[in-house]
């Protein structure tokens, strides 16, 4: 091992659609990207892989920086980025990539199954990435909608769906197991658009943001109504906003 690790680089295709960039080459860096796109919170803050396309291929691919994609679809697992029994962060550098630290290797026996869901909506999501047509079982409301946009819409709903919870979606700070799981239950949400949404909704009116009854009620949907208002340009959000109107 080198003395003074090499930082890892991705191979990324020569364009990347649905975000406005062409002619994209490794000697960019994320945040050209990013600048570019607009979209928050769309790359991953640590290192995701397979340990089987690693062993196979000897490199990383360019779309498990993207949070969405959470599976690698060749070998059906959860992508990695801790140690099965650690909750240390792999490192971004190659000398280690395959490692948490010395003692504590990151090996096939940490992956785990991915779920047909999940499966799902990492194949969507790396499609969009290549600027390929999506599998037939692709949730109706994302048909047609680029990366950005699309990813806009899970993320809306990833945020309002926690947020009956009392929790905020933070995708930069969970684990991949953790975001798969909140993602999971957004797809699911979404296979059954736009019913499941009204049923989301409906949740919100037996859990009013404060005792004070239709009051508290108000509150949540001036709030919602305020962020759609504030992305209408979005394809994605306008389709959520059509169907909260």
């Amino acid at each position: 091992m080198p003395t003074k690790p090499i930082p890892m680089t991705l191979a990324l295709p020569e364009e990347i659609h649905g975000v406005g960039i062409s002619n994209f080459s490794s000697m960019y860096s994320a945040q050209a990207l990013w600048e570019k796109s607009k979209t928050r919170y769309i790359f991953v803050k640590h290192p995701i892989l397979c340990p089987y396309c690693i062993e196979e291929d000897g490199y990383c691919k360019y779309s498990w920086s993207f949070l969405p994609v959470i599976a690698c679809t060749k070998h059906s697992i959860l992508l990695i980025d801790t140690s099965a029994n650690h909750d240390a962060r792999i490192s971004w550098y190659r000398g280690s990539i395959l490692s948490i630290d010395e003692e504590r290797v990151v090996t096939k026996g940490d992956a785990r199954r991915a779920q047909k869901k999940v499966l799902e909506i990492s194949r969507h999501f790396e499609a969009l990435i290549k600027s390929q047509s999506s599998v037939n079982s692709v949730n109706s409301v994302l048909n047609g909608l680029n990366l950005k946009v699309a990813w806009s819409l899970v993320y809306f709903i990833a945020h309002y769906h926690l947020r009956l919870e009392g929790q905020r979606f933070q995708p930069l700070q969970y684990t991949n197991l953790e975001l798969a799981v909140v993602l999971f239950d957004v797809w699911s949400l979404l296979k059954n658009w736009p019913d499941s949404f009204y049923q989301m909704l409906s949740q919100y009116i037996d859990t009013p943001m404060s005792k004070r009854g239709p009051a508290g009620i108000n509150k949540h949907f001036r709030d919602i109504t305020e962020q759609l208002h504030r992305d209408g340009n979005n394809k994605g959000i306008q389709r959520i906003k059509t169907e909260f109107h």
